[in-house]
């Protein structure tokens, strides 16, 4: 019987020393594979590979560094790694870095994983007058117009300025749709303290154009880039007579740092400027005849001023132009939470500029049933509201304005603003799916009563939307694709078919099936 448990006490050492033998601290392995061009797939030489640890059962450093350069074949490997779950990254000049970062998880070690990089495009093109010259210093823009969270937004993505053969090339793009626009003369806002001698003339300048045609976005041509493309945008400018805008910031002292701009359509132009900072003079350059937004801002101890005005350019300069520069307007409100004392201090209501591209988004969080109040510049505001799995916005009023279904917020120069009436209810419901498909898939929740429509993922052929919704009916939709569906605009949820209709009451969850694709 001794010898017999022995034996046992043998076979089960064994069996333990190699268990801890397959799980050896110290272990290492590889991750090995090639980097391509996804455009041509030709192997990309030279591209950084980088394997960062993010999790594991010890965080020692790895043996060997962590990061390796390819081959003339594309080929790479990283060694010397101990299991745990690792960050791949790829870089390369002249490529996009890859979408979303991967984890990967090491222990066993993985050969054969390729990496696809996209190359970069460029728009490239000369810039002649109507008689043929050359037009130099013309700053040239590509406005990338993109979806952002079921928005169409437009941003600057590249800039340059035309040589002395007109000649110009905006690089690194990343693949998508771009609008070319000569904006103006190559400048910005110089700032001095004094007299503005020796003030800049230009004789001839030119009403801003877009590639294909055209003073705005709305006449422009839109130019699909693909991955790699080199795109040819040539253009023929009208020159004109060059005039100056020459006046005063008024109600600023102690300028810190200050920017003077036109706009037009809603799009910043190029025109050279300057401002004294002693007493607030500015002029601004090369101005072709037309209708402008003249705009300033400024950071004065005491804060930001912003200044507009509308403003007429014909066939002389413009002189004596007072901009009142008026301070930041606070914004204040009450939230009130139906069922609780206290609202979530992680929920949040955001103001978005809408007539100013690129301008100021501002966060308010509550404490104490108000909101923690936050200065905006003078302007027209969207309100945008974060989902939240305690509560959902039953009503948000300014004045007689409904925020809650698009009413917009007009804050005027130099005027209070009534505060905002915001009440959320605890009392709603939710939604989970179940889908045909396994494939990663978006689901898109539209009230019947009009307001935001949010988002969910889904997986594994099941999707839970957490957040609380107020009780009625809703829209869900299964979508392959959202890169190009601007689901927040309701004319672009009339193109969506195959709608599953859910009614959403207080304290359940209801459950839908979805089969069919919306798009």
């Amino acid at each position: 019987m001794a010898r017999a448990t022995s034996r046992i006490g043998l076979v089960a050492g064994m069996i333990l020393a190699c268990v801890c033998l397959a799980q050896t601290p110290n272990e290492t392995f590889q991750i090995s594979g090639k980097v391509v061009n996804s455009a041509t797939g030709e192997p990309v030489k030279d591209a950084v590979v980088s394997a960062n640890r993010i999790s594991g059962a010890s965080y020692q450093a790895p043996p060997k560094p962590t990061s390796v350069l390819t081959d003339e074949t594309g080929a790479y490997r990283l060694t010397g790694l101990l299991a745990g779950v690792y960050r791949l990254q790829t870089e390369k000049p002249g490529f996009q870095p890859p979408g979303p970062w991967e984890g990967i998880t090491v222990g066993p070690s993985h050969d054969q994983h390729n990496i696809r990089l996209a190359p970069l495009s460029k728009i490239r093109g000369k810039v002649t007058s109507r008689d043929g010259e050359p037009v130099w210093g013309v700053t040239m823009r590509a406005v990338a117009s993109l979806i952002q969270d079921g928005r169409r937004v437009t941003r600057t993505a590249g800039t340059a300025v035309t040589d002395d053969a007109g000649r110009y090339r905006i690089w690194n793009l990343q693949a998508g749709s771009y609008y070319v626009v000569a904006a103006g003369r190559g400048g910005n806002t110089q700032v001095m303290a004094g007299q503005m001698a020796g003030s800049i003339n230009s004789h001839e300048s030119f009403a801003a154009a877009y590639f294909g045609g055209g003073a705005d976005r709305a006449s422009g041509q839109l130019i699909p880039l693909a991955p790699g493309q080199e795109f040819e945008a040539n253009f023929e400018l009208a020159l004109q007579p060059a005039f100056v805008i020459r006046g005063r910031l008024q109600n600023i002292a102690r300028i810190q740092n200050v920017r003077v701009e036109l706009t037009r359509f809603g799009a910043d132009l190029a025109h050279r400027a300057r401002v004294d900072l002693a007493n607030g003079d500015f002029e601004i350059q090369d101005v072709a005849p037309g209708s402008y937004v003249l705009r300033a801002i400024a950071n004065l101890q005491g804060g930001m001023r912003y200044g507009e005005l509308e403003i007429q350019v014909s066939k002389a300069d413009v002189s004596g132009v007072n901009l009142r520069m008026s301070p930041e307007v606070e914004i204040t409100g009450t939230v009130r939470t139906i069922g609780d004392d206290q609202c979530d201090p992680a929920w949040v209501v955001s103001l978005a500029a809408i007539d100013w591209e690129g301008g100021p988004i501002r966060n308010f969080s509550c404490s104490d049933g108000k909101l923690n109040p936050i200065p905006l510049p003078p302007g027209r505001y969207q309100a945008r509201f974060q989902q939240s799995p305690h509560h959902y916005v039953e009503s948000a009023i300014w004045g007689k304005v409904d925020l809650l279904h698009g009413g917009v917020l007009m804050i005027a120069p130099d005027s209070a603003v009534e505060p905002l009436d915001i009440v959320l209810n605890g009392d709603g419901g939710r939604i989970q799916g179940t889908l045909d498909t396994a494939e990663q898939r978006f689901i898109l929740i539209v009230s019947s009563a009009g307001g935001e429509p949010v988002l969910v993922f889904a997986n594994n052929g099941k999707f839970f939307f957490n957040a609380l919704l107020a009780p009625g009916e809703y829209q869900v939709y299964l979508l392959k694709d959202i890169s190009s569906l601007e689901f927040r605009n309701p004319e672009a949820l009339k193109t969506l078919t195959h709608a599953q209709t859910v009614q959403v009451t207080a304290g359940q969850t209801a459950a839908v099936e979805l089969k069919e694709l919306a798009q």
